[in-house]
């Protein structure tokens, strides 16, 4: 709409231009013939109608399309709206139907579907001496979680199914790139991540499930135990597989089960920092995000009680998810 008035006034403007060049020739023409004093006002009266018809003409235009920019902006607003009231309806409706698979008992035999791991429902302590902005304990009910981080393969699945939006490429983003089909997705943001889960009938966990699928019950630091951080996961730090600063990029999923958390799943520490579905606090609307990444090569990062919070539209090389949900029967 916008591009449409700039043409239309640019046309408007070169009428106005060419009028005003006809008038002036017509007015230098009667000034030969000063003399001829009638013949000279004729001729400057006509000049003054041509320029006040083509003022006129540019400001009708100029009017015209400021009331449809106008239009268009306030549609705009409308569409808006009607959109954000969609989402949180459909926002709603998950939370209830994730509320309501939460609340059943926990089967004796629960099972999960393919590609995730059973986490039984349990207290523990969140935090730890260095984090301790949610401390505390906290029970979880039982839920599946994905035994790895979402790969580029599945993701790409989903692209072609038109459920899941085309992740970004380039620089050290896994998308597009040969050989990585088994690395973690990455360069994807929140909403990327959300609409992943929800095209699997599940949802991204909450920060208190990503921890506690990560630690367990018994207090540990990483999802392997206590014992410093070296070659139990996909890093830059000392006792990685390449050296300390060496890494260059993300690892095969599930390459590195010496890290596996208590449940058995792999990498929930280092490859991809991992979305969760959290909010950074009460005043914070951006998004925690949890569990280290190849980059870094600080200990301390790669702790399981360790959080920090990105904006939903944020895309790092470092950054990606798995998804929890339901078990069965």
């Amino acid at each position: 709409m916008q591009q449409a008035c700039v043409i239309r006034r640019q046309a408007a403007s070169q009428a106005r231009e060419s009028c005003d060049a006809r008038c002036e020739s017509g007015h230098t023409q009667c000034s030969d013939y000063a003399p001829h004093q009638a013949a000279h006002r004729a001729c400057s009266q006509q000049k003054e109608s041509c320029d006040n018809r083509c003022v006129a003409t540019q400001t009708q235009v100029n009017a015209a399309c400021e009331k449809a920019v106008d239009a268009a902006k306030a549609s705009d607003a409308i569409d808006s709206e009607r959109y954000q009231n969609a989402v949180a309806k459909v926002d709603s409706l998950f939370d209830t139907v994730r509320s309501y698979m939460l609340a059943r008992p926990w089967p004796d035999a629960a099972q999960c579907p393919t590609g995730m791991l059973p986490i039984p429902p349990g207290t523990f302590t969140m935090g730890d001496a260095e984090n301790t902005s949610k401390a505390g304990q906290v029970t979880v009910a039982g839920f599946c979680m994905d035994t790895t981080e979402v790969t580029t393969a599945a993701y790409a699945a989903c692209v072609k199914s038109g459920k899941c939006r085309v992740a970004s490429t380039g620089g050290d983003c896994n998308a597009g790139v040969a050989g990585r089909d088994n690395h973690p997705i990455n360069c994807v943001d929140w909403h990327d991540a959300k609409s992943y889960c929800r095209a699997q009938g599940r949802w991204l966990p909450t920060e208190e499930e990503w921890e506690y699928a990560a630690r367990g019950t018994d207090g540990r630091i990483f999802p392997w135990g206590n014992a410093e951080p070296a070659g139990q996961l996909c890093w830059n730090g000392e006792g990685n597989s390449l050296g300390k600063g060496n890494r260059q990029s993300t690892c095969a999923v599930a390459s590195i089960p010496a890290g596996n958390s208590p449940f058995g799943l792999f990498d929930m520490s280092g490859n991809v920092w991992e979305w969760t579905s959290s909010t950074y606090s009460a005043t914070d609307a951006a998004r925690v995000f949890r569990g280290g990444s190849w980059f870094y090569d600080d200990p301390s990062f790669v702790r399981s009680a360790f959080r920090g919070r990105f904006v939903p539209a944020d895309l790092r090389v470092d950054l990606g998810f798995r998804c929890a949900g339901s078990f069965f029967p």
